[in-house]
């Protein structure tokens, strides 16, 4: 009787341990649902296929603020993160809120331009989503005192 009881529990609290691993992970690192996003503006390419938005995202006092760029298609709740940059701690003058400063511009129906500072810390930034190709451009702003 010991000796099963001991057997269950060689096994069972390498489990626990490993469950409680993957859920302290899980919300330790996966800042996905601790982070804000307050919607700063939203664009329709001109035949209506896209929708963009520039989100500013609040990750909590430890983090700059940071400007995201998702594309989806329109009536859809899903979206992609195509850009996301912040002000490097200060080197790049603020937009609408407290994030780096981005604006978009619809060159084409499946072309889209974003706009930067060129002092922006980019974390990345996709140059095509579905059929639409997206370009890059350096924009200097000027702080505004």
């Amino acid at each position: 009787m010991l000796k099963k009881v001991l057997i269950a529990l060689v096994i069972s609290i390498p489990l626990i341990i490993v469950g409680i691993a993957i859920y302290v992970s899980e919300v330790v690192f996966n800042t996905d649902n601790l982070c804000g996003e307050n919607l700063l503006f939203e664009s329709y390419s001109p035949n209506n296929d896209y929708k963009v938005l520039i989100l500013e995202r609040n990750c909590g006092a430890t983090t700059d603020f940071s400007t995201l760029v998702t594309a989806q298609i329109p009536n859809s709740d899903s979206k992609t993160e195509i850009f996301l940059a912040d002000d490097d701690h200060g080197v790049t003058p603020h937009g609408r809120g407290r994030s780096t400063r981005v604006e978009t511009e619809w060159l084409a129906e499946d072309s889209l331009a974003i706009y930067h500072h060129p002092n922006a810390r980019i974390y990345f930034s996709e140059t095509k989503w579905n059929d639409l190709k997206i370009i890059y451009l350096g924009r200097v702003y000027y702080k505004s005192h």
